[in-house]
């Protein structure tokens, strides 16, 4: 009869070879290693808690099997009782140090328990017995991502690869580090490998989309998030990223209806009721963009940047029932370094310029990419490179006022390019600017590691964002460092609170000369109004 489980088990027939262990035990329940096999079954079958009963009732017989324990921290591993996984795992390896299961299990909980470099070790103990360990390798990159050490990540996995061709895992934890290093191409590619590999893979299908949104490559994103929706049709994050794409794309309505089927799903998921406020506002119903700010509020009143979403939507719709209450919560809330709003949200709140900044500084810190990047060398041309970045290039109040600004640069002295950040509007203002400048170049369509590539390639000396914190912005643009140096201008006058824009251009009105200390740029002061006017 064991023989028979033993081979049903091999098989993966586990019903059937559940039923011959249990019959066994039926007969002889103090049968040590049925037990311990009946117990691994169950946590294939993901049931861990009958695996740790099981388990711990062969261990009860045989407490000194190092086997035993090795697969008592699987179970407790699944049931998430991560330090007693560990000490299971040290007790193996106290009875059997060489035993190389137990030092990878025991990497793997160390990864559970965020104890990364203590992970690393137990992966480097066991290579230290057996160097060429695909599997052990390719923990060990897990291990080395887990620590942001992307580039000796990547090297783990090319070797996994090397060593094991159909490596799936190891081939799709590539494709991520390499998004990682922002090698968007690359890891594009990586993904595809995957899924030539194993077309049913929806985490990869999904991955890819997310990265697809990344490079603004919309449709593409909303083409993989259908197909992994094929593969997992009740997963309600998927719902929210294809809600997500569809707003990218401006389709509003088909957008509020991914967010309100993940919200079918789990009625209690509020990122899907924040995004859905957003469709909401942006389809003017801003009533119903307030009751589900509402709702989300009520759900988990401590969701990162929540409180400042609901404030901006209560503002637009005027209501002012418990204003002063909702700023002055924010404002504790911000100088407790708390995510509890966007930038742009408290603007137009009477929150003084200190609370600002340390907003400004909390979102800065929450979304800009995680990798440094130097400043380019100073170019040497005779006429300066002024490079203006905004996503309204249109007829938007930015155009409408620095129109003119655009035209009357005097080109004996500067060359100006514009670079238009979203997809290309066609109305008379975009006509007109495209005329405004030297070059106009639409990169709305592309990622923001491939337009700092642009900027650097046509050697821009001065990099304005017109953006600031307001709607659609791409800071990671100024992150990676588009040029030398960096300036924020007209579109939002608040601080960036980032140690990557140079100056602020302003006025002694827009800010007080004994506000400047609250401004993490230098400060450049137009004589009169720093806005110009067509």
């Amino acid at each position: 009869m064991l023989q028979q489980a033993l081979d049903l088990h091999r098989k993966g027939q586990l019903a059937e070879a559940a039923s011959f262990y249990r019959e066994i035990l039926t007969r002889t329940p103090q049968e040590a290693d049925v037990l311990h096999l009946l117990g691994i079954l169950e946590v294939q079958r993901k049931n861990p808690a009958a695996a740790i009963e099981l388990i711990g009732r062969a261990l009860a017989l045989n407490p000194a099997n190092a086997e035993y324990l090795v697969n008592y921290g699987i179970a407790l591993r699944h049931a998430e009782r991560f330090e007693e996984a560990l000490a299971s795992f040290d007790r193996a390896l106290a009875i059997q140090p060489e035993l190389m299961e137990a030092l990878i299990s025991r990497g793997n909980v160390l990864r559970n328990l965020g104890r990364f470099e203590d992970a690393l070790a137990s992966f480097d103990q066991a290579l230290m017995l057996k160097p060429d360990f695909a599997e052990v390798i390719y923990n060990r990159g897990l291990a080395l991502r887990d620590l942001l050490r992307f580039e000796e990540a990547l090297v783990c996995f090319d070797r996994a690869v090397e060593l094991r061709s159909g490596y799936v895992e190891a081939f799709h934890a590539r494709a991520r580090v390499l998004r990682d290093l922002m090698r968007f191409e690359k890891a594009l590619a990586g993904f595809d490998h995957v899924l030539t590999l194993q077309p049913n893979r929806s985490e990869a299908s999904i991955e890819r989309g997310n990265l697809f949104r990344e490079m603004q490559r919309f449709q593409d994103a909303l083409t993989d998030y259908d197909r992994a929706l094929g593969i997992q049709p009740g997963n309600a994050d998927l719902l929210v990223n294809r809600g997500n794409v569809l707003a990218d794309l401006g389709r509003f309505e088909d957008g509020l209806v991914s967010y309100d089927r993940a919200l079918a799903i789990n009625p209690r998921y509020t990122g899907a009721l924040i995004n859905r406020g957003n469709v909401l506002r942006d389809l003017k119903r801003f009533d119903e963009a307030a009751a589900s700010f509402d709702r989300a509020i009520a759900i988990q009143p401590d969701y990162p940047f929540l409180a400042g979403h609901r404030l901006y939507f209560k503002m637009s719709i005027c209501d002012w029932r418990d204003m002063q209450a909702d700023i002055d919560s924010i404002g504790r809330s911000i100088e407790a370094r708390q995510k509890a709003a966007m930038p742009f949200h408290i603007v137009a709140t009477p929150l003084p310029a200190s609370v600002q900044r340390i907003c400004s500084e909390i979102y800065t810190e929450e979304k800009r990419p995680s990798l440094s990047y130097p400043r380019p060398d100073a170019y040497k041309h005779s006429r300066i490179r002024v490079g203006y970045f905004s996503t309204d290039f249109r007829s938007h109040a930015v155009a409408h006022v620095a129109a003119g600004l655009f035209d009357l640069h005097d080109r004996a002295k500067f060359e100006v390019t514009a670079f238009s950040l979203d997809i290309p509007a066609r109305d008379a203002m975009r006509a007109r600017l495209e005329k405004s400048f030297d070059r106009f170049v639409d990169v709305g369509a592309i990622s923001d590691r491939d337009v700092v590539a642009l900027a650097r390639r046509l050697e821009i000396d001065i990099a304005v964002d017109l953006n600031g914190y307001t709607r659609n912005n791409r800071p990671g643009i100024f992150a990676m460092r588009a040029a030398p140096v960096q300036v924020s201008y007209l579109g939002y006058p608040g601080t960036m609170g980032a140690e990557f824009i140079d100056y602020i251009v302003a006025d002694r009105i827009v800010i007080p000369e004994d506000q400047q200390r609250h401004y993490a740029e230098k400060i450049v002061y137009l004589p009169d109004t720093y806005q110009v006017n067509d």
